[in-house]
């Protein structure tokens, strides 16, 4: 084995196992600057990841631009200061260095994890992308070209389509329903001036989250985050209004395929709603919870409808949320699978959740949550989504306590609130049969 790839075998373990004990409750520090970030110490191994996140995401697009967000995250590592494309990212492989930028709909994301002995050059490489990125002709070019090959992708792939076309249906009068992706009329437009303009509207410090986790100490890390951020802008404008979803809809895209491609959804509840967490258990309930889920079991393993069939609750940075759902069939069995799914929310709010769906569902998230920090990458995205949610730093000593202090009436209070199948915004690409509004 080379030293190389020895090094890179060392870091690869390192971004990847870390100590249990090291999911505690993380530290603010504030740089002299008032940059505060999150730190979890643990000095078992000689490295660190960090994660950022900016509120906003591609919500703070120019009108007419979309995909902007996308692309400022596919061109931040491909040149910085003296460094072209070619000579950043041979900085960043020579020491073993990962460092990502990406954005969705609910925030833009810096990703940085390296080892110890790496740790100033890491600091140094993000710094640069952040304050002096090229966005060279050369690099634009071929990032846009990638970027086209992505939407055709997702145009070719009906589980893809179906979850863009949703939230454009969901959300028709809001950034959300705006494609991430953009069009080949929004990518052909951008420019070099376009991708610093985003920068300066999604980056802003105002709305930035910071979170450290592994080999570095309080004081060390005060005195980076004034050289990591100190280019960025102090503040930006003010954030957009949450979405509010469509009235009830059900859109069919027609393909030529065998099966349908379907996405579900109604309205969510924001983070900050007290009865957000008896929802997030009613979600588990529904179909939240794999093979446990009343969705699976009577949709796909009584009647065998769907391949497979689940949801998700998702509460939006910039408040608001949602109620997700999906499931693909063949086109004959579209319609009964969609009319199935209604009966099982109708019936879950009618008769509600059983004490015993309850306590598995309680058993079940509390003991899962550990496995959410069992390395310090994963450490710091999930203490990141927390951070962004506007939790406290003590909220991952305090989860858990919150999931079990839900009630019986709790979860049901909440199930009426959220599943309403008269509401719900259908997208289905295929050629589905049996589908009524």
């Amino acid at each position: 084995m080379t030293l190389r790839t020895l090094t890179l075998a060392i870091v690869a373990l390192f971004a990847f196992v870390l100590p249990a004990s090291a999911a505690t409750k993380p530290v603010v520090v504030k740089s002299p600057d008032g940059i505060e970030a999150w730190l979890v110490e643990d000095h078992g191994l000689p490295a660190l990841a960090m994660s950022v996140g900016f509120v906003g995401g591609s919500t703070r697009e120019s009108k007419g631009k979309e995909g902007e967000g996308t692309l400022l995250g596919m061109m931040l590592d491909e040149g910085a200061g003296q460094y072209n494309d070619r000579a950043f990212k041979q900085q960043l492989a020579d020491r073993s260095i990962s460092l990502s930028f990406s954005c969705d709909r609910d925030a833009f994301y810096i990703g940085l994890t390296t080892l110890t002995e790496n740790r100033s050059d890491a600091f140094r490489l993000m710094a640069l992308a952040l304050a002096k990125p090229r966005f060279d002709a050369q690099s634009l070019v071929r990032a846009k070209d990638q970027l086209r090959v992505a939407q055709r992708q997702v145009d070719d792939d009906p589980e893809s389509l179906a979850s863009e076309l949703w939230y454009a249906t969901a959300f028709p009068n809001h950034p959300y329903g705006n494609p991430l992706y953009g069009t080949p009329q929004s990518i052909g437009k951008l420019t070099r001036a376009d991708l610093q303009a985003a920068m300066k509207a999604m980056m802003t410090r105002d709305r930035m989250r910071v979170v450290v986790v592994g080999d570095i100490d309080a004081e060390t890390l005060a005195s980076t985050l004034d050289n990591l951020f100190a280019s960025l802008p102090a503040k930006g404008q003010p954030l957009v209004a949450p979405p509010q979803m469509a009235p009830a809809t059900l859109k069919v895209i027609e393909r030529n395929n065998p099966q349908t491609a379907a996405v579900f959804g109604l309205p969510g509840l924001a983070r900050s709603d007290p009865d957000f967490m008896a929802a997030y258990i009613v979600n588990y309930v529904l179909g939240g919870g794999s093979f446990s889920s009343r969705l699976m079991d009577e949709v796909r393993e009584k009647r065998g409808l769907v391949y497979g069939i689940s949801t998700g609750l998702d509460p939006f940075f910039i408040g608001g949320g949602d109620l997700e759902g999906s499931f693909g069939t063949k086109n004959e069995t579209a319609g009964q699978a969609l009319d199935l799914t209604r009966s099982v929310m109708q019936n879950l709010v009618a008769k509600g959740i059983t004490a015993k769906e309850l306590a598995d569902a309680k058993t079940y998230l509390t003991g899962s949550f550990a496995l959410r920090f069992d390395t310090n990458a994963k450490i710091a995205r999930q203490l990141l989504t927390f951070a962004l949610q506007d939790q406290p730093p003590e909220y991952v000593e305090n989860r858990n306590k919150e999931v079990e202090a839900v009630t019986l009436a709790d979860v049901n209070r909440a199930a009426k609130r959220l599943l309403d199948p008269k509401r719900l915004v259908v997208l289905m690409v295929g050629k589905p049969q049996g589908v009524k509004p």
